[in-house]
């Protein structure tokens, strides 16, 4: 799905329970008490549902009958008398026998709504006859002839980073109001934002000045002549300084709206940057789970730069890497700083010009803008300190290897021919495409890079041309990766399909082209064959890509990856991990990926996309 969609205020279920309300000849032994409150608001007319229960205080003497009749009633109201109310009991509300619990299927209809008062109810649960039982009051509903919806966009994640893109990095929300029937409201209607923690009764924060708004005042208003209002908004401190909760911002109409329910955006966790993760230097401290490579690919990798040393080292592309890598993060920041800068810079709609009859002229809008002089000296200053020269080591780089290339007569990344002819037997997913020094992995939970290290090539010694056992050095366990007989992805296979054993239900983006290949398609092996995605000439079918048509992307290495990955997800019991054997058929397995993907959407979990290749 491209949108993530808010769970409006008004549609949720608290889980709180109601204190009983003790009546004369009541005791506190046996009450009935709310288990699930009904919406807090509601249009007239609109079905709810309220669970109760019959609760029993520990050593109490008092044995409830089997049969208990409920009474379901107005307690009382606000903004609105009794006369003008009417609960509707769609269900005769009954408890269970055995588990003494209930639920009552209302309904509201209200013969006038004020606008201005802001109707609202509370309804009284309690036992008809037995008048030792307590009745239990719900909270107030209220009752509304419009609900606010908010909109996130796909680039909404479960973190957001404020620190990273400079101080006008912003979070925007779409909102709009919808009538009982699902028409869009097309009022001016302005808005007003708080700073909630994610939890059932949205307690606010208490320092509300932590939620800076961006953009003039009338951003916050819903505009009559499109219905819709975008909002653009930070967070000014990090989830760590809370308790480690998560935040929501509930958008509430202005008081003269009342009968307008709120709306909260998704939870978000606010953190300030990224974990630098250097290539040498492993993190600690850390409760996250390593996505750093296994002991034994560790141990291959080893056996691999060992063996490198019978052959005569290739000039290396720069000496010193990690300053390279470094200086390109440097200028992605500062082009990000660019980008986000440039939205204070819009010209923001202050009022309209009138005609002679004193109406708005909407073709005649006045405009006004942020005054821009210090996004602008921000960027240059930070150009001119360190983007300049970051610029420049990458302009050098780029040079060094044009050389290398005129000198040797072939790319300083290229394999040579004795660990060309040990990939051959793979076919074309096995053709290495300009194997790097190193590569970044994403990690498909996280989503942060950490850096797989391996030589530019590993040549083998004259004697041993070929041999995989090359790999094994004395005194460790071996643990070799052959490309020829173990591997099932190889030219002879004619179906690459026939292969599939596991399906990893998450989609995954080439960061060569930008290009989603799907889900990614693993043999018995463990190893990716190729990726099912939706064919583009059918709706909602599926489509298996081989891996030999992405060769660009999936050198053995990254084939290498993508079985870690898959091993990795195997291991935490992933939901995301889908087997043959488990569903029967391709098109049963496909089809339950499908409403997996779109449930995590649904619920903002996924929505993730992540890279199996180096950048």
């Amino acid at each position: 799905m491209e949108d993530k969609l808010s769970s409006p205020s008004s549609s949720s279920q608290g889980a709180s329970v109601a204190t009983p309300v003790k009546r004369q000849h009541e005791s506190d032994d046996i009450a009935l008490v709310i288990r699930k409150q009904p919406p807090s608001h509601v249009f007239s007319g609109e079905v709810f549902d309220i669970e109760f229960e019959l609760e029993v205080s520990p050593g109490s003497q008092y044995s409830p009958p089997a049969n208990v009749e409920v009474m379901v009633t107005l307690d009382s109201s606000k903004g609105i008398s009794k006369d003008e109310t009417k609960l509707i009991i769609l269900e005769e509300p009954r408890l269970s026998p055995s588990r003494k619990t209930g639920k009552a299927r209302c309904r509201l209809d209200c013969v006038i709504l004020p606008k201005e008062r802001g109707a609202a109810v509370c309804i009284r649960v309690g036992a008809k006859k037995e008048r030792e039982i307590s009745a239990c009051v719900t909270n107030y509903i209220h009752i509304v002839r419009a609900k606010l919806w908010v909109r996130v966009d796909e680039s909404w994640g479960n973190v957001w980073y404020k620190d990273e893109g400079g101080r006008d990095k912003s979070i925007e929300v779409t909102v709009k109001a919808f009538d009982q029937q699902n028409n869009i409201v097309k009022e001016r209607v302005p808005l007003s934002l708080k700073l909630c923690y994610d939890s059932p009764s949205l307690l606010r924060v208490s320092n509300q000045h932590l939620l800076r708004k961006l953009g003039s005042e009338r951003t916050l208003q819903i505009e009559e002549q499109t219905g819709i209002a975008k909002i653009r908004f930070r967070i000014e401190d990090v989830s760590k300084n809370h308790q480690g909760q998560d935040f929501v911002v509930e958008i509430s109409a202005d008081k003269e709206f009342q009968d307008f329910a709120p709306a909260t955006t998704p939870p978000v966790a606010v953190r300030s940057k990224r974990n630098k993760r250097h290539r040498n230097t492993p993190s600690s401290g850390s409760s996250r789970p390593s996505i750093a490579l296994d002991r034994n690919r560790n141990e291959t990798f080893l056996g691999m730069q060992e063996a490198a040393q019978f052959s005569n080292p290739v000039t290396s592309l720069s000496p010193d890497t990690g300053r390279l890598r470094e200086a390109l993060q440097e200028v992605i920041h500062w082009t990000e700083e660019v980008v986000n800068g440039l939205y204070p810079l819009q010209w923001q709609v202050l009022g309209y010009t009138q005609n002679p009859d004193g109406s708005p002229d909407y073709s005649r809008p006045y405009h006004s803008m942020t005054n821009p002089n210090a996004v602008i000296s921000r960027v240059l200053s930070t150009y001119n300190q360190s983007t300049r020269d970051n610029l420049n080591i990458l302009k050098q780089a780029v040079d060094r290897t044009e050389v290398l290339n005129d000198t040797s007569g072939q790319s300083s990344y290229a394999a040579p021919a004795n660990m060309q002819r040990a990939f051959d037997s793979m076919g074309d997913a096995g053709q290495p495409q300009n194997i790097l020094p190193s590569r970044q992995r994403i990690d498909p939970v996280y989503g942060d890079y950490a850096t797989l290290q391996h030589p530019s090539y590993f040549p083998q010694p004259p004697s041993r041309t070929g041999d995989p056992a090359m790999l094994n050095t004395p005194g460790r366990r071996s643990h070799h990766v052959s490309y020829g007989s173990q591997s099932k992805i190889n030219s002879n296979e004619d179906n690459p399909e026939s292969l599939v054993e596991y399906v990893l239900a998450k989609k995954y983006k080439s960061l060569h082209s930008g290009e989603h290949l799907g889900f990614p398609a693993y043999s018995g092996n463990k190893e990716i064959v190729g990726f099912y995605r939706e064919a583009t000439n059918k709706l909602g079918a599926s489509q298996f890509v081989a891996i030999g048509r992405h060769t660009r992307d999936f050198g053995p290495f990254e084939i290498l990856q993508a079985t870690d990955i898959l091993e990795e997800a195997i291991a935490n019991k992933s939901d995301a991990v889908h087997a043959l054997k488990d569903w029967g058929s391709i098109g049963n397995l496909i089809d339950h990926c499908l409403v997996y993907d779109f449930s995590k959407d649904v619920s903002g979990v996924g929505g993730t996309h992540h890279s199996l290749s180096g950048a």
